[in-house]
């Protein structure tokens, strides 16, 4: 039953590209039950931005100028407003900061935290956090729009990549080095 409830409510039309998402991890979906550390306006604002409630220009049926309010520029959706809308650059700057502060408060008791964006080698890239307990560990933040997991798979994949550079230069002081995406999706969030 719980099986067939949850591939009708991934079946409904504004339900499926997130829902697939929700579903793959408890902490993507922790606070519709709990409410931790969730507010009850951006419970809100999940709940209608998942269900496409959210009054934008370019939704399906909207006979208005489907061009961002705020910045006159592309199509007003959802990804744009959360994701790519430079008038809310601060915000999503104030947010992807706030994950990686979670994490720093979360293995300061264990790790010793090398470095916190900061060009750690002649890359010039900026690591949110390089961190080590005995061998290495690197930890990135990246926070894509929830397209279906293969965009939450691809992010995850494009940072493995993207520092390489960096690793190939930390095995040169430590025996291992690994490069841990943390992959926080607009409205969900996958480890």
């Amino acid at each position: 039953m719980r099986s067939q409830r949850d591939r009708e409510l991934r079946e409904l039309r504004n339900q499926g590209k997130v829902m697939e998402c929700v579903g793959q991890h408890p902490a993507s979906h922790f606070f519709l039950t709990s409410g931790q550390y969730t507010s009850f306006r951006e419970w809100r604002f999940i709940h209608r931005a998942r269900l496409n409630e959210l009054p934008l220009n370019a939704r399906p049926g909207c006979s208005r100028d489907p061009r961002c309010r705020r910045c006159g520029q592309s199509n007003e959706t959802l990804p744009h407003v959360l994701n790519h809308c430079m008038r809310y650059s601060r915000w999503m700057v104030e947010r992807h900061d706030a994950v990686v502060e979670r994490l720093k408060t979360t293995v300061a008791a264990e790790f010793s935290i090398l470095a916190e964006n900061q060009v750690v080698d002649d890359t010039l890239l900026r690591p949110d956090l390089v961190i080590a307990k005995g061998n290495q560990a690197f930890i990135d933040v990246t926070i894509p729009f929830d397209n279906r997991l293969a965009s939450l798979d691809a992010a995850y994949n494009e940072k493995i990549a993207k520092y390489q550079g960096i690793v190939q230069f930390l095995k040169q002081t430590y025996s291992s080095v690994d490069v841990v995406p943390i992959v926080v999706g607009s409205l969900v969030r996958k480890k």
